[in-house]
């Protein structure tokens, strides 16, 4: 294992980095925090194993993450994608390796459109948490649609966070084996069989200033 690089701040106005075959193992917090204007990071074949809360803390411009090929990981925080308000596209493939992963929470980690190909190697996914502040206010445009949750067959319990513009784009998944279903939002959408094993809502909350 290489240490992780430390004269990224010699380079304050970077804006493409592309880290090859570098064989990192893990990135530290704060990895990047000097990079102000980096606009595109990729991290590819680097055999990274685990990846630190505040890892891209500072990345306030980066519109672009790549961490394709990163299927070694073994961890990975839930908030490590906070810090990224301007990231535009994210590519991961670290679900590749884990198809008997039965949870993924994600709250507040969503910034961008997720790939519907994103959880395609989660066949035994059971509990998904996508809740979100940012999608609640009425024209976001972090996400557009949720194709993304149709591979998603064996899910039971979803918690997520919708806003009037994604109500259609809701409508049209269909997760036969949802049991519990957990919304913020502010108006209901409607069901018709595309959840035909609901039990229950969970903790509905309707947001009034939507």
């Amino acid at each position: 294992m290489y240490p992780f690089p430390n004269f990224f701040g010699y380079f304050p106005c970077l804006k493409n980095l592309e880290i090859y075959d570098a064989n990192l193992e893990f990135i530290p917090s704060n990895a990047f925090s000097n990079l102000l204007e980096l606009e595109t990071l990729l991290i590819d074949e680097s055999r990274v194993r685990s990846i630190e809360k505040e890892a891209f803390s500072g990345l306030k411009s980066l519109k672009k993450l790549d961490l394709r090929n990163g299927r070694d990981a073994e961890t990975l925080d839930n908030n490590i994608f906070k810090d990224l308000i301007d990231l535009e596209e994210l590519l991961i493939e670290f679900f590749d390796n884990c198809p008997y992963l039965t949870e993924v929470d994600l709250e507040d980690s969503i910034n961008c459109q997720l790939t519907d190909d994103l959880f395609m190697e989660l066949k035994c996914l059971k509990y998904l948490n996508i809740r979100n502040g940012k999608l609640s206010v009425k024209g976001s445009k972090i996400l557009t649609d949720f194709n993304f949750l149709k591979p998603l067959k064996k899910l039971e319990f979803l918690n997520l966070t919708l806003n009037e513009d994604l109500l259609e784009a809701f409508g049209q998944v269909k997760l036969p084996n949802l049991k519990f279903l957990s919304m913020i939002c502010r108006t209901l959408p409607i069901f018709e069989n595309n959840f035909e094993n609901l039990v229950t809502t969970v903790e509905p909350r309707y947001n009034a200033s939507l």
